[in-house]
């Protein structure tokens, strides 16, 4: 049986981060990409809150592979993608709910606005797909551990269960992961198409 949960918040930002080397698919080289951050906040029944945290890239003509589309108008589809998804899962989310319920009402709802924002399948599919992979990763590593209805968070690749550690640790280890943010370089946006 899946945890309910509610979706109470979510936020997201992107940093542009560079290759460590050119990365070619199909008609496109990589060297430069945007790194969507999501983070989610959702509530057992019991009230319980918990934040978690996923990453992904926003890879050009990875979804779309109209040639007359640029990398910056590949970025735009997947973030009002990401957008869309957001408003979804709130919706679907307002009160506790098995997992896959949730995912159904707001992958459909993904599907259903995506020919209004100009999205193809693909695109809509990813917004939907990066959300419910946030949550759902977080209920299986949970339960795979033993971890029944506790609220949990990865951070900086470390399992955070709730409760189980000093509160200085979880602080110690927050600030660790933001300072190795804000050393990052945020190069702008570049694209090579052959």
């Amino acid at each position: 049986m899946s945890l309910p949960l509610a979706v109470k918040a979510a936020a997201c930002h992107v940093r542009n981060l560079r290759t460590r080397l050119p990365f070619r698919y199909g008609v496109v080289t990589l060297t430069r990409f945007p790194l969507l951050h999501l983070a989610l906040d959702v509530e057992a029944a019991d009230g319980r809150r918990v934040r978690g945290f996923a990453a992904d890239n926003l890879p050009p003509k990875w979804f779309d592979k109209d040639p007359a589309r640029t990398f910056r108008d590949n970025v735009e589809d997947e973030l009002r993608a990401i957008a869309s998804a957001e408003a979804a899962y709130l919706d679907a989310g307002r009160a506790p709910r098995p997992m896959f319920d949730l995912w159904q009402d707001a992958y459909g709802e993904c599907a259903r606005r995506a020919p209004g924002l100009g999205l193809n399948g693909l695109t809509a599919a990813f917004g939907s797909s990066q959300t419910r992979r946030l949550i759902r990763e977080e209920h299986r590593l949970a339960r795979g551990r033993g971890v029944r209805r506790v609220p949990t968070l990865v951070i900086g690749n470390r399992w955070m269960v709730s409760g189980l550690r000093e509160t200085g640790e979880y602080r110690d280890l927050l600030l660790a992961c933001v300072g190795k943010l804000e050393r990052a370089r945020t190069p702008a946006l570049e694209r090579l198409v052959h």
